[in-house]
């Protein structure tokens, strides 16, 4: 997810006529205080998703009543957008700009100015929060939104990347929620940031999720998704900059109905998100199992006996906090009416392919202008006997050796 801040620079400066009761409460005061207009408020409606701009609309957003008895203060509102989680808390870990209390996940922040505004009320209007400044906005996704109105003397705090939680003294701050937001623009999600489980093994070249079958010694290409997401974020066309939830993935092979064999689980770092953090060495949270920019390559080698054997995928996807599961299987035929030892003796070969399982031996002749090509998993033996012409091309293929 690709995340900026967002800085909105509103100027408002306004002189007030300061009456004798406050200049006797600037001399007495010793620190920022945003009382000291007394009842100081912010306010606006509540946010809204504007699909024709793919924007976060926030209307009639309006303040009054904000000012300190210090000469050198600086004055500003503060938009802080979290991201929600399907437990109702905010995000902590992962897509945050930092850690609690800077978990937000973007932010505008309003320049007021340095002069006290008491006893005026300013409407600023709308504020839109989109990707002309700088906040990518997560299909399916749920944000919940704050107004943070402050005052301090702190002159810095307008150019740092801090909230004012971490940054100000609570005095010199007040809040004003604005409530949730549900983002829905492709219809995929299902809302109320409940994770949407995507779970799919198939062909990487065809994509067809109903088995294949491939001559023996191939290597095969797969395509494997195991996620389980808050959101997509752009582009979304695909869900390679997605908000994970917390989740595991095992993946398996079992050759013959044997017992299976883990490729992937979560002794081996395939899981974690929101919850648990980064796996062990890694900046990043676990986003899941997605081979869009290259295919999971299941090697020959796995396999001792190729020929006539049936290898079965499996892929769970599990969330952590719905207790919810999905499941893929994906079978792989070696077939090619193949033998894991062939034995090719007294024999003119014509053109073509011959494979085994485990090894070859051959003492043939070549027929002239003949294309041959042996392939075996371990071992070509070429015993006395076996003869190739000038006019012939002869590969033999051992394992990962030609």
């Amino acid at each position: 997810m690709s995340i900026n801040n967002m800085k909105y620079s509103i100027n408002v400066r306004i002189g007030c006529l300061i009456s004798i009761l406050c200049l006797l409460t600037y001399f007495s005061k010793a620190q920022c205080d945003i009382s000291f207009c007394n009842t100081p408020f912010v306010s606006a409606y509540s946010p809204v998703y504007n699909s024709s701009d793919n924007s976060i609309d926030i209307n009639n957003l309006t303040f009054g009543n904000v000012g300190c008895s210090l000469v050198n203060k600086q004055l500003g509102i503060d938009v802080y957008v979290y991201q929600i989680l399907p437990n109702n808390t905010k995000a902590m870990l992962c897509g945050v700009l930092d850690e609690a209390p800077e978990n937000i996940v973007g932010y505008a922040r309003i320049d007021l100015g340095n002069s006290n505004i008491c006893d005026n009320t300013f409407n600023i209007g709308k504020i839109s929060l989109n990707a002309s400044n700088g906040f990518n906005i997560c299909d399916g996704a749920t944000y919940e939104i704050d107004l943070a109105l402050f005052v301090t003397a702190d002159n810095n705090f307008m150019t740092s990347e801090k909230t004012v939680f971490s940054a100000l003294s609570t005095s010199e701050y007040l809040i004003q929620n604005l409530g949730k937001i549900d983002i829905n623009i492709t219809n995929t999600f299902p809302g109320n940031a409940q994770p949407l489980i995507l779970n799919n093994i198939s062909d990487w070249a065809n994509r067809t999720s109903n088995g294949i079958a491939v001559p023996c010694n191939s290597d095969v290409e797969l395509y494997l998704q195991g996620q389980s997401l808050l959101g997509n974020c752009f582009p979304y066309n695909d869900f390679s900059s997605a908000i994970t939830s917390e989740l595991v993935n095992v993946l398996t092979y079992s050759i013959n109905g044997a017992s299976p064999v883990v490729i992937e689980n979560s002794g081996t770092g395939t899981s974690g998100g929101q919850i648990t953090g980064p796996p062990p060495n890694s900046s990043n949270c676990y986003g899941g199992i997605l081979t869009d920019a290259q295919p999971f390559v299941f090697e020959a080698s796995n396999v001792t006996n190729p020929c006539n054997t049936s290898v079965e995928f499996k892929l769970t996807t599990f969330d952590v906090y719905t207790n919810k599961t999905k499941e893929s299987k994906f079978v792989v035929t070696y077939s090619d009416n193949c033998v894991n030892n062939l034995v090719l003796n007294n024999t003119i070969l014509n053109m073509g392919t011959y494979r085994a399982g485990q090894t070859i031996n051959s003492n043939a002749s070549l027929a002239n202008n003949a294309t041959i090509s042996f392939i075996a998993a371990s071992e070509i033996v070429l015993n006395n006997g076996f003869s190739i012409n000038s006019n012939n091309e002869f590969l033999a293929d051992i394992g990962f050796c030609q």
